[in-house]
């Protein structure tokens, strides 16, 4: 069995199971940003915003963005709780994937036109969300 701290077994743990830490007890405030998160995520076309950009693929990147943002950081802050209470903070980090990905792509680009049909499509989301 897992053991807690004193060497206590934990309870409700099978043996050799991982004991689910606190965060993972959502609230409904989380439950609605994910709900948004996950439709947008859903979408084949915000593929390439779900992951980091890897400067190694592209040196010149961060002469163009100084503060790198993607859905999968999104989607962790969300789940630790560093959005709670926080809607504002959570559109910001959104939109600042798609402000990245215009910043350093051209303007008529195929994925700069992504970028704009997904923030319209997460502004859309995020509108019908009860504050």
């Amino acid at each position: 069995a897992a053991k807690a701290a004193g060497g206590a077994a934990a309870i409700g743990s099978a043996p050799g199971s991982i004991v689910p830490p606190l965060s993972s007890v959502t609230t409904p405030f989380q439950d609605k940003l994910h709900a948004v998160l996950d439709e947008i995520i859903d979408l084949d076309m915000s593929g390439p915003f779900q992951e980091a950009v890897n400067p190694e693929d592209f040196p010149d990147y961060l002469d163009y963005v100084t503060t790198p943002m993607d859905l999968s950081t999104v989607q962790s802050k969300l789940a630790a709780g560093d959005y709670e209470g926080s809607f504002d903070a959570f559109a910001e980090d959104v939109r600042l994937v798609w402000r990245n990905c215009m910043s350093y792509n051209a303007e008529n680009s195929l994925i700069s036109q992504h970028a704009q049909q997904l923030s319209q499509m997460f502004e859309g989301l995020l509108a019908k969300v009860p504050r």
